[in-house]
């Protein structure tokens, strides 16, 4: 029997084409596990396996344990681009910086 928070991981796995092997290897958990926290009443993973999932599927934590069903908003996108632009090296920080500012410019250009 699933669950909430089962569904939800495999709805959002599933939406982003990621095969339970994977999202597992991802947030560093074995595919068997994964399957069981899809699939069955399997027991409630930890703060940090919940947390590395979330981060790969690009949510929160919060919005993987609400029972609303409603989809991830911007703001939950949003949180998750900041958690992971915080573990980037500074190199990395600052290609994305100058891509948003490609970005930025080109949406000038449009207006």
């Amino acid at each position: 029997m699933s669950t909430i928070l089962g569904d939800k991981i495999k709805k959002l796995r599933k939406g982003k084409n990621l095969t339970l092997e994977g999202l597992a290897k991802k947030a560093n958990i074995s595919k068997s596990y994964l399957w069981e926290l899809e699939n069955n009443d399997a027991k409630k993973p930890s703060a940090e396996i919940l947390a590395q999932i979330a981060e790969h599927l690009d949510v929160t934590t919060d919005f993987l344990l609400e029972k609303d069903d409603r989809e991830p908003t911007e703001i939950d996108s949003d949180n998750s681009f900041f958690r992971n632009y915080k573990n980037l090296e500074s190199s990395q920080k600052a290609q994305l910086r100058d891509i948003m500012n490609v970005l930025k410019q080109a949406g000038n250009k449009n207006d």
